[in-house]
């Protein structure tokens, strides 16, 4: 996560996708439907991990974990961006 929006990539996803913010909110309906698309080719991973600057609201952040928990990914961590395995 970023001020921009989200990158979704990994190794679960081959190709990074990049999902910009819309009207300076989170994208978090396109953020749902990405990840729904990765649980459909990889349907026994259940970890993700949640990786933010430091300049990402923590509400914001709650909000990408849970939109990652209704999209069956229940083991979520977070970690920092510097960390993230992108």
């Amino acid at each position: 996560m970023s001020e921009e929006g989200f990158v979704v990539g990994g190794s679960a996803a081959s190709t990074p996708r990049r999902l910009s913010k819309r009207d300076g909110r989170y994208d978090l309906g396109s953020l749902l439907a990405v990840l729904k698309e990765v649980k459909k080719v990889f349907p026994a991973k259940r970890d993700i991990q949640v990786a933010a600057e430091d300049s990402v609201q923590y509400e914001h952040l709650v909000q990408t974990m849970d939109t990652a928990l209704v999209a069956d990914f229940p083991d979520v961590s977070v970690t920092d961006i510097a960390a993230a395995q992108l």
